[in-house]
Parts: C-alpha cells; sequence; structure tokens
C-alpha cells in the first residue's frame, strides 16, 4: 500500500467498502469512516474508461454526466470525517477529465488556464456544489471567520 493511502489505523473490518478508524474528539468516541484505496483506484479506473470512450462528445454533456458520477460518488461515500477521501476523487476525476479532453486537440495543448475557463464557460453550477463539505470551509476562509 502506498503512503498516501493510510490515513488512519488499518482497519479490522475486510471485506466493507469503507474503513472505520474510532478516534476521540472531546472526549467522546467517533467512527472515522474512509474510502478503501482500493475503491478510489477501481472508481478512478472506471471515470477513466469513460472519459476516453466518451471523450468527443460535448463537453456540456461530459459534465453533467461526470457531475452525476461525482454526486453518486458523494452520496454513497459522503460522511464529514471522510472529506479527506470525497477531495481525493474530486481532484483525481478532474486531472483524468483534463488529460482526456487535452487528447482531444491535435497539436494545441490543453493548459490549466484555458481548461478552467473551458468549465466555466460549460458550468452552469458553481464548482463548490460538487465537494459538499468542503463548501462550509471556503465560506470560512473567504469571510475570516
Amino acid at each position: 500500500m502506498s503512503a498516501g493511502c493510510m490515513l488512519g489505523a488499518p482497519s479490522p473490518h475486510q471485506g466493507t467498502n469503507q474503513s472505520n478508524t474510532a478516534l476521540c474528539e472531546l472526549g467522546k468516541f467517533t467512527v472515522h469512516v474512509r474510502t478503501m484505496c482500493k475503491r478510489l483506484r477501481r472508481n478512478f479506473t472506471a471515470v477513466a474508461e469513460w472519459c476516453q470512450e466518451h471523450r468527443h462528445d460535448s463537453v456540456d454533456e461530459q459534465q453533467k454526466t461526470l457531475n452525476a458520477k461525482l454526486r453518486g460518488h458523494y452520496q454513497y461515500y459522503g460522511r464529514p470525517p471522510n472529506s479527506r477521501s470525497l477531495l481525493k476523487f474530486y481532484r483525481g476525476v478532474v486531472r483524468i477529465w483534463r488529460k482526456w479532453l487535452n487528447r482531444r486537440t491535435r497539436g494545441n495543448r490543453l493548459t490549466w488556464e484555458r481548461y478552467t475557463a473551458l468549465v466555466r464557460l460549460a458550468s452552469s453550477a458553481a464548482a463548490s456544489d460538487l465537494l459538499p463539505y468542503h463548501r462550509d470551509l471556503r465560506s470560512a476562509c473567504s469571510t475570516g471567520a
């Protein structure tokens, strides 16, 4: 297992979709859940295969489908203690999608600046809607609270 996958103690529950770690916060034990690395890799592979098959579809259609895939992932794995894994999945999907959009062009590279401009053009929803557990962090940072 790579060092990036070790977020907490190993799980005694082998074969579950999520690994559990009991931590003490403010004198109370809570179960912290995180997505298993195997599941993340499998989901990344599925997203990469989908992006490869649908790379010639319009960017709007791709974005709508990827947003639906992200929402489904968040609904299944989404718990506040699992926000690191959700962020890791979001960033991985962004990286994979840019890679396959970059392969659509002939000779012109798709830089991160052009990619963000393209996504902003195709996007009607805010990017913070895709990451529900980090929305509060962004608003807290911007207001100075």
